[in-house]
């Protein structure tokens, strides 16, 4: 049988997470080690940071790119502009590690060094929660305060 438009839907990753989310949201969706995430939880963490992008005018077509490990360690983490007598301003980043996972700044870096333009490579790393709001929504004026105060 020919594929068309009654018997075939091209899958992508966003229409695959939105069927699986509709037929299995308690089912896990992201598993490494102890720690899992549901499809539900997954998805409402992708939403957030859909509409973290349009905000910024970023939409669909558009081409976004981040180079971080695949890790859970990695899945909250936010970088803000820290005042810098020499620069200006260096990028800050405050990564919220989970409970059974260990990073040190230097890693980070190192690894940030390796994958990134040098200007983009955070200069200070600060491990913690993340401030969020009632929707999850991480709070960079709140981070951009404590980057200041660490200045």
């Amino acid at each position: 049988m020919d594929k068309n438009s009654a018997n075939f839907v091209p899958l992508t990753p966003v229409s695959f997470l939105r069927r699986a989310v509709a037929v299995y949201p308690d089912k896990p969706a992201v598993i490494h080690g102890q720690r899992s995430y549901s499809y539900k939880e997954f998805h409402e963490r992708c939403c957030r940071l859909a509409s973290a992008l349009s905000r910024r005018g970023i939409g669909p077509g558009d081409t976004v790119a981040i180079m971080a490990p695949n890790i859970p360690a990695m899945l909250e983490a936010a970088v803000v502009a820290k005042p810098d007598e020499k620069w200006g301003e260096t990028p800050c980043a405050f990564v919220a590690l989970r409970d059974d996972c260990e990073a040190t700044d230097k890693e980070i870096i190192e690894y940030c060094r390796d994958n990134l333009a040098g200007f983009k490579t955070p200069r200070t790393v600060v491990f913690g929660p993340l401030p969020k709001t009632a929707t999850g929504k991480i709070q960079k004026f709140v981070l951009r305060e404590r980057a200041k105060q660490q200045s």
